[in-house]
């Protein structure tokens, strides 16, 4: 039988190591976070693996929209290569943990104990994990500029920084009044010029 090398992956991510990679009851109560270190590239297959076993992780991603040919492409790129954040509720079992392929370790402490991460601390770097595509079109549903909507002017334009209430949106476009020179004027500009505000 002949092996490909995303298989053997799939096979392994599957069926490696079905022992419970963490201790129930964490000492104060709670998950306990910690910083694991993968190889390059093995972010996901990390994350899905220990999905499998009841933990939840993710890695930090920056997200840059280019076009090409006239089509836009939104790519993603890690924050922090090499690493995945894992929320075990649990004590983690360091030896069962990195029985996996594609986890290698963890930040430790200088005793070589595995950091524990305060959840306060990982809250901005979770704002950046990466997301699907239904998580994608929610996020864009939600940030749509609607008619009611308050919404902040972008640099660039006249009435940089003042917040307004779109009265009509038309062709992409929005329509709003503006404080200026002791008189409210009305105003336009492209829907991605406004930022949507709460």
């Amino acid at each position: 039988m002949t092996y490909h090398i995303g298989q053997i992956e799939k096979a392994n991510l599957e069926t490696w190591g079905r022992r419970p990679i963490f201790l129930k009851g964490a000492p104060g109560g709670g998950s306990r976070w910690h910083a694991l270190t993968v190889p390059p590239q093995k972010e996901d297959a990390a994350e899905a693996w220990l999905k499998l076993r009841g933990v939840y992780s993710f890695h930090p991603v920056t997200r840059r929209t280019t076009k090409l040919r006239g089509k836009v492409i939104e790519r993603e790129s890690r924050y922090l290569p090499g690493l995945v954040f894992a929320s075990f509720p649990g004590v983690a079992v360091r030896s069962r943990v990195t029985d996996c392929p594609f986890i290698t370790g963890a930040i430790t402490l200088k005793s070589g104990h595995w950091g524990i991460i305060v959840p306060d601390d990982i809250r901005r770097l979770h704002a950046m994990r990466s997301i699907d595509d239904e998580q994608k079109r929610q996020r864009s549903e939600a940030a749509k500029i609607r008619k009611g909507d308050r919404v902040r002017v972008l640099s660039g334009l006249l009435g940089e920084g003042q917040e307004v209430e779109v009265f009509e949106i038309r062709a992409g476009r929005a329509r709003f009044k503006l404080h200026m020179f002791g008189a409210e004027i009305n105003a336009e500009a492209d829907i991605d010029r406004l930022h949507k505000l709460g």
